[in-house]
């Protein structure tokens, strides 16, 4: 394991190199500037937060599920916010549908916006280009998460890819159209928890809605989080910073920046644990230092950001691209909407080859009985909230919970379950 110091020169370099060339991706840097790092060595992380790895997605994921939902595509009309006028747009938003939705069950919501040259169906509209959607059904047939609804919309008023400072006038403009146009589109004509699409009916359903995106969409995701805070509970943020202070403030001017998001959260009504920012950067990322020093910065304000409402994330070796969006998703997505614990004892430890779990002497939990090959095991208390995650390699793990407290869990392997108390 390298220490610090050698991971940043090797940041550093990895970045001079990936903004000379930057892969095509539909995302590109929000890095371009020649201002040195800030040096984020010296900042000590509190003792209740750590940077959590995220687990690689099974590789039979990104193939097509054998249950299969579905991409429509939804056409609103909205304006265009960053002209004085507001002249009306029309645009598209590819809304992905799990497999049977059932218009008289309500659903969980995700909204997730693309970065700069992207579009609105490059997440999951293209059918040449599906493994996203794979990636959906497969973590909803296996039960990694309740069936969702994800959104693809997009800011730009033609949904054509734009120059850099067209796109970054209209994502600090976007939440306007999110909250006025987008969600009743969308809302109004899917079954969420939203009984009614004005900003009441929004913020009374927060609880099952997420906002997130990747690199500019990132930058996106905080201007959401800045001016509608109290739309939605979630928040993923893959790859980028926010600029309320100025661009690449989470980079530069860390500390100002964490403050400010702060306020935000102690002048809303969702204080406390009713919200989370699931935040992620791949550690070769070429933004690394945009998403590292604002989050370490986020996690010594624990008077407002705590474990339980602030999630910091890296995927080991992961660059700017699909790859890294792809599992950041994955290790998301459960915690933003998890199996409960009805869906869990009727519809899924009921299966083949279900999982045992019980405690050993050493106050040590064994689960035996779990599938040959490589398994994904998730611990969660019965309010949905993921307390650990690993990787087993042959039929049996041991889970050390000598630092999780009391109660009763939940513990999905691949879509089995299996309920227990910890004494």
């Amino acid at each position: 394991m390298q220490n610090v110091q050698e991971k940043a020169v090797k940041k550093i370099f990895i970045s001079i190199i990936l903004m000379l060339a930057i892969p095509a991706f539909g995302f590109a840097s929000c890095a371009d500037n020649a201002e040195a790092p800030y040096n984020p060595d010296n900042v000590d992380i509190p003792s209740e937060f750590t940077i959590q790895m995220t687990t690689a997605i099974p590789s039979q994921y990104l193939s097509a599920a054998t249950e299969q939902g579905t991409v429509e595509v939804v056409e609103y009309e909205s304006k265009d916010y960053t002209s004085a006028g507001l002249p009306v747009t029309h645009k598209p938003a590819y809304v992905y549908l799990p497999y049977d939705y059932n218009p008289a069950q309500k659903y969980d919501i995700i909204y997730l916006m693309h970065g700069w040259s992207g579009v609105a169906e490059g997440y999951f509209g293209r059918p040449n280009n599906q493994q996203m959607k794979h990636l959906f059904d497969n973590m909803i047939q296996h039960g990694l998460c309740k069936p969702f609804i994800a959104v693809s919309p997009t800011w730009d008023k033609d949904n054509r890819s734009k120059g850099w400072s067209e796109s970054v006038a209209e994502i600090a403009v976007f939440y306007n159209e999110y909250e006025n146009e987008l969600i009743p589109a969308v809302e109004g004509r899917y079954s969420t928890y939203a009984e009614t699409t004005d900003r009441a009916g929004i913020i009374a359903s927060r609880d099952h809605r997420a906002f997130g995106g990747f690199s500019l969409g990132a930058v996106t995701t905080w201007w959401v989080f800045e001016h509608t805070f109290d739309l939605q509970r979630y928040f993923l943020p893959m790859s980028g910073d926010s600029w309320h202070i100025r661009m690449y403030g989470g980079q530069y001017e860390p500390e100002t920046t964490a403050a400010f998001l702060a306020s935000v959260v102690n002048a809303s009504d969702f204080s406390g644990d009713n919200f989370h920012v699931w935040h992620a950067v791949g550690t070769n990322d070429n933004v690394f230092y945009q998403t590292h020093n604002q989050a370490l910065a986020c996690m010594n304000l624990t008077n407002t950001f705590t474990p339980a409402n602030f999630s910091y994330h890296q995927k080991e070796d992961g660059y700017h691209d699909f790859n890294a969006v792809y599992e950041f998703f994955y290790n998301a997505l459960p915690s933003f909407f998890p199996i409960d614990q009805s869906t869990s004892i009727e519809n899924v430890i009921g299966k083949e080859n279900k999982v045992s779990a019980f405690f050993n002497s050493t106050n040590q939990l064994i689960v035996n009985n779990l599938p040959n090959g490589t398994s994904n095991l998730a611990i969660y208390s019965v309010a949905g909230v993921l307390v650990h995650k690993t990787v087993a390699n042959s039929n049996s793990a041991t889970v050390n919970m000598n630092n999780i407290s009391k109660g009763v869990y939940i513990a999905m392997v691949n879509g089995q379950a299996v309920k227990f108390v910890r004494p």
